[in-house]
């Protein structure tokens, strides 16, 4: 029996013993937890390597038979990212806004308003909304009283609509023009007349969104109230009235009519609605 040893020991298939497998049969797959696969895997086709710190399979398409898992590079993506890479960041913060300002009221330079009233603090509020397409449209209304060295003054209340466009600029901030028309409430001293006058406006903003909710800025407004077209008062037409009466008020020379120009600048707050 011990002759016979060292004889069984030779014979013994010590190769196939320690040597891996050509195939792994469904079976062995699924016990070790992966997916069956048809036909059965050729392990001497894979090429597993390292290269750089990655694991390469090669010959197998980057898939795991064991493990059903796939190798890829691309990061899946959702719906709503891709529709975030789409879109220019220029059309984000479309909502409607509500805001005011508060600045200097200026004669326009080199008008007739400008030889007679002084530069007076005024302001204002609007409300914005995104409409249509890519405008805006923004109403809104303001109040100035302009004083002089004289007895002259004279008080505007612009009441505007106006359709405004953001220049698509990828800028942290926002650059916006306006041009609309309007109506002027105007009350004039010493005279006391008042009344509504036919106004074209016209604006710029620059501003930059701070949070989620606050958009902050600068904004220049122009506005040009037109008067030539008035007629004269009826009191031009009388020439005799009562000593209680101004006598300029009967002479149509003291009425020269003039279109007024007046021009805004100030500091702007608005909300998010």
């Amino acid at each position: 029996m011990k002759k016979l040893l060292p004889i069984a020991f030779l014979l013994f298939p010590w190769a196939q013993t320690f040597a891996y497998p050509d195939q792994l049969d469904n079976k062995a797959v699924k016990y070790l937890g992966g997916n069956p696969v048809s036909p059965p895997m050729d392990f001497n086709k894979i090429g597993n390597s390292f290269k750089n710190g990655e694991l390469i399979l090669a010959q197998a398409g980057g898939n795991l038979p064991s493990s059903g898992l796939t190798r890829s590079d691309k990061k899946e993506s959702t719906d709503d990212e891709e529709l975030e890479e789409e879109l220019p960041t220029f059309y984000d913060n479309r909502k409607p806004e509500i805001g005011a300002w508060v600045g200097a009221s200026n004669p326009f330079p080199g008008s007739e308003a400008q030889k007679y009233l002084d530069t007076t603090l005024g302001g204002g509020f609007f409300y914005r909304v995104p409409w249509p397409w890519i405008f805006y449209v923004e109403v809104g209304a303001s109040y100035s009283n302009y004083l002089s060295r004289s007895e002259r003054a004279l008080t505007t209340i612009p009441v505007y609509s106006a359709l405004c466009y953001k220049l698509p600029f990828e800028l942290p901030i926002t650059f916006m023009v306006k041009g609309g028309f309007g109506e002027t409430y105007v009350v004039a001293r010493p005279a006391n007349t008042s009344r509504w006058d036919k106004t074209l406006y016209a604006g710029f903003e620059a501003s930059f969104v701070a949070g989620k909710k606050l958009r902050i800025g600068i904004r220049l407004d122009y506005n040009k109230i037109y008067e030539s077209d008035l007629n004269a008062p009826a009191e031009t037409q009388y020439p005799y009235v009562g000593p209680t009466v101004d006598p300029r008020l009967n002479n149509p020379y003291y009425y020269n009519k003039v279109d007024t120009e007046f021009f805004h600048f100030g500091l702007m707050v608005s909300v998010f609605l």
